[in-house]
């Protein structure tokens, strides 16, 4: 079990992430409200705290750290959530359609430091199998 530490939304494309207590989530679209909602397998995101604390010391020379927001932050950490997997979150259902986000060969990290960056395995993404309200402090469960 996991409990919600953070929500987010994108109101606009390529703008900043706004903090919300609640989303409403809508199967086969995302959270309402959200300028990157829509159809497919990766209506939402999650990452997990301890995930971002090791992605804290990359965060000046990571490209997609600094871009990438996800909609729905959980305590621990995401490696436990598996592809495939259903998911009860708040009064919502989701299924986690994917492990890993692309790494961009253009990063820092990559390019000059030569090393694996945490982020693009950290990250899941899922859709949403029923629709309903997802608050903070809700619990994700299997």
């Amino acid at each position: 079990m996991m409990t919600v530490k953070e929500l987010h939304i994108k109101p606009v494309k390529k703008g900043g992430s706004k903090s919300v207590e609640k989303l409403n989530l809508i199967r086969d679209f995302g959270p309402e409200g959200d300028a990157y909602g829509g159809p497919g397998e990766r209506q939402i995101t999650l990452l997990g705290e301890e995930d971002l604390k090791g992605l804290e010391q990359d965060r000046e020379r990571g490209l997609c750290i600094k871009r990438y927001t996800a909609n729905i932050i959980l305590d621990g950490s995401t490696a436990e959530l598996k592809e495939g997997e259903t998911y009860k979150l708040g009064d919502t259902a989701i299924r986690i359609t994917a492990e890993r986000k692309r790494c961009y060969p253009e990063c820092l990290i990559v390019s000059d430091d030569r090393r694996i960056c945490l982020l693009p395995g950290a990250a899941r993404f899922a859709a949403i199998e029923k629709s309903g309200q997802v608050k903070t402090g809700d619990t994700l469960t299997s």
